[in-house]
């Protein structure tokens, strides 16, 4: 284990003498948050604020958050004691693939495709976007193709698996596959998508690590369907002998989502008392107030420019809020959305 980044920080005042330390520390390809807080001279009381290692851009936005928060309560830096980045972290370089992207549909094209025998349905999960690519050893890349860090867990549960490279949607601790574009060596963008499937399921899937399952069969779809309604973000609909192209389509496309409800990446404008921000969304060159998000007590609460995913009902004409926002995660890997986007009250 490695520390990266440190910070020693000092109060006095009201008859107190205490210091706070945090560190980032690197374990094997991912990061955890550690403090140390007490009296000065004292022996101190040492903790987590990262039950497991996480990536190094989750583990940096918890480290700022404690930065921010104990310098806002009057803390100050002692004197030579920041010792800032020493090894290399994972950088936004180009990871060399780049996700396919889906199109949204409407209700009655998603029912239209449940009675398609060309396309399969499979849940949508709500998560990051992970490409995980295995060589000599394990890297993984988001949606906007850029590397970033790997968890320990999902280093150690690709062991059994051989060179690939696969696509999925990483929700806490799990990482749900979906696709195949590279396998032993050889490149199966090119190949139908019900082939691709056909290699997937000869993998050694595990708890860590899991395949998506497919409905085929119009009974199948339409049971699935009626399933997840009540519990998933939504589905996804591809078609079986479509190759998997990158990017995303202008319209249409072999590949199409349809949500069970609505999302909204928003920009945090101010972060508000107990435990609530206040969010915002572009409208061409300016951004526009769209109301209050509660931040669940298990969350850490977001910061003013950070970005978050949000769940919501739909939003009122004009310049009015959500209705029913709900805080899903925080967002590095897209750009705050357009208000042109938001589905409105009719």
């Amino acid at each position: 284990m490695t520390t990266i980044q440190k910070i020693s920080l000092y109060f006095i005042g009201g008859g107190s003498d205490k210091v706070y330390n945090a560190q980032i520390v690197q374990v094997d390809s991912s990061f955890v948050v550690n403090f140390q807080y007490g009296r000065r001279g004292s022996t101190l009381t040492a903790g987590t604020k990262t039950t497991s290692p996480v990536p190094y851009e989750q583990a940096k936005r918890v480290y700022d958050t404690i930065v921010k928060e104990k310098t806002g309560k009057g803390y100050k830096l002692l004197d030579g004691q920041n010792n800032e980045t020493t090894v290399p972290v994972p950088d936004k370089t180009a990871f060399g693939h780049v996700p396919q992207l889906l199109n949204a549909i409407t209700e009655d094209e998603a029912l239209r495709l449940l009675t398609d025998s060309h396309f399969i349905l499979q849940e949508k999960h709500d998560g990051e976007r992970r490409m995980v690519r295995k060589h000599d050893v394990v890297t993984a890349s988001n949606r906007k193709g850029e590397e970033v860090g790997v968890t320990a867990e999902i280093v150690t549960a690709m062991a059994d698996f051989p060179a690939c490279v696969l696509d999925g949607e990483h929700v806490g601790e799990v990482l749900y596959v979906f696709d195949l574009l590279a396998l032993e060596g050889k490149n199966v963008e090119a190949l139908p998508y019900i082939t691709r499937l056909a290699h997937l399921t000869t993998l050694p899937f595990n708890n860590t690590i899991r395949l998506v399952a497919p409905a085929h069969t119009t009974d199948e779809k339409q049971a699935v369907y009626l399933s997840l309604q009540a519990e998933a973000e939504g589905v996804v609909f591809k078609r079986t002998d479509a190759p998997y192209i990158a990017g995303r389509p202008n319209s249409g496309g072999d590949q199409l989502k349809y949500k069970f409800y609505e999302t909204a990446t928003c920009h945090v404008r101010t972060v508000n008392n107990k435990r609530s921000v206040e969010v915002e969304l572009r409208d061409g060159n300016q951004f526009v107030p769209k109301g209050n998000v509660t931040i669940p007590p298990n969350q850490l609460v977001p910061t003013v420019g950070q970005l978050i995913e949000v769940r919501y009902l739909y939003a009122y004409p004009g310049e009015g809020s959500l209705y029913q926002p709900t805080f899903i995660r925080l967002r590095n890997d897209v750009e705050c959305d357009d208000v042109s986007g938001l589905k409105y009250k009719n």
